[in-house]
């Protein structure tokens, strides 16, 4: 308020003043934070504004907007965002704080080709973590959100908008043809493409019948199913497959594999868990052991003249 009555001075005086603020989000609710921006913008001849809130960032144009991002080496760059000809700025502003504000703001981004994988993929890395946190890291502690690109058609753009501002990128995916799978390769680090058609048969096929049984005790059925599988017994995988495909919205295969033992997770999930924690935090390499005492060190190498 001491500072909305200052600049509210300045404009009474009309002087021009260039206003700068870090993080106006510290403290604030959402739509005080937007009345900020506004009340500023209208007092100050120019506003600049740094920002992880998506209440802040939503009231600037893409035109307006910048991405910063610091090296390990401590050099600071910048990057305009260019969105690819699949995303209209129509759903660019629509889905800003569900599907592309959380991808600006984080190192690495992992685009997920549908609403199942987005949500159970981060779920089992951290049910794994929790289980065994040496072996495996949970995909916040990796500094990588997860983006759910809305179908395979979507893949490699929403990879290649993130990669062009910088982001390290990855996709995890159904199994592709060979044209859609150079495509996404061609904008990710990594590409994680499971052999099924389809995330529920992934998981159906490479878990165990124990598993099974024991969630389908657990969960509440709907009508038609528990009419057409009651009880489920030996068919519980065919009854599990339709419960899944009808209740994507519900999370309901990440309450299955958070869930599971260790083993009961399908390999593949467990090899993309570990594959993904090597490549954002590697090990360091070995100490190098010291020669053994009265050993005389080798010459260092000449150079030919």
């Amino acid at each position: 308020m001491l500072v909305l009555a200052m600049l509210s001075q300045i404009a009474q005086d009309k002087q021009n003043v260039i206003f700068a603020m870090e993080e106006p989000e510290t403290a604030i609710p959402p739509y005080a934070q937007k009345r900020i921006v506004h009340e500023i913008r209208k007092l100050a001849s120019q506003t600049l504004f740094t920002s992880h809130s998506p209440y802040v960032l939503e009231e600037f144009k893409l035109e307006e907007t910048i991405v910063l991002a610091r090296t390990s080496s401590g050099t600071l760059s910048q990057s305009q965002i260019a969105l690819p000809h699949s995303v209209k700025l129509k759903r660019y502003r629509q889905e800003f704080r569900t599907r592309f504000c959380e991808g600006l703001l984080a190192r690495r981004v992992l685009i997920a080709e549908g609403a199942t994988e987005a949500s159970a993929f981060p779920v089992v890395c951290r049910h794994l973590a929790e289980m065994h946190p040496n072996i495996y890291r949970a995909l916040e502690s990796l500094g990588i959100c997860t983006i759910d690109a809305g179908g395979e058609g979507n893949i490699a753009d929403l990879a290649k908008l993130y990669k062009d501002i910088g982001k390290t990128t990855f996709a995890l995916c159904d199994k592709q043809l060979d044209p859609a799978r150079l495509l996404i390769e061609g904008q990710v680090q990594q590409l994680y493409m499971h052999p099924e058609d389809g995330f529920e048969n992934l998981v159906l096929k490479n878990t165990t019948q124990a598993a099974m049984v024991r969630f389908a005790q657990m969960i509440t059925w709907p009508p038609h199913l528990s009419v057409k599988y009651s009880p489920p017994g030996s068919s519980v995988q065919d009854a599990l497959f339709e419960y899944f495909c009808a209740t994507k919205a519900e999370w309901s295969i990440a309450d299955f594999l958070a869930q599971c033992t260790e083993d009961e997770i399908p390999q593949w999930l467990r090899d993309a868990c570990k594959s993904l924690a090597f490549l954002c935090d590697p090990p360091p390499p070995p100490p190098i052991p010291p020669p053994p005492a009265g050993s005389v060190p080798p010459p260092p190498s000449q150079s030919a003249p």
